[in-house]
């Protein structure tokens, strides 16, 4: 899981920098800090340093021919 502080996980939350499933519960009275325990439980938040999907598929190439 990625270690953030409370600081930083408030300004991804306010940037839209995580991602999760819809929650299997109403979140109609939930607030900032509830939305924040969720995407932190489910370790949603996105990576810092943006995704390599070159690199992703030619490790997972490599491991298949292995």
């Amino acid at each position: 899981m990625t270690e953030y502080t409370q600081e930083q996980k408030m300004e991804m939350y306010k940037n839209g920098e995580y991602r999760f499933k819809a929650p299997p519960v109403c979140t109609g009275r939930w607030d900032d800090a509830a939305w924040i325990a969720f995407i932190d439980a489910y370790d949603g938040w996105t990576p810092k340093e943006p995704i390599d999907y070159d690199q992703v598929k030619e490790a997972a190439d490599e491991s298949v021919r292995s």
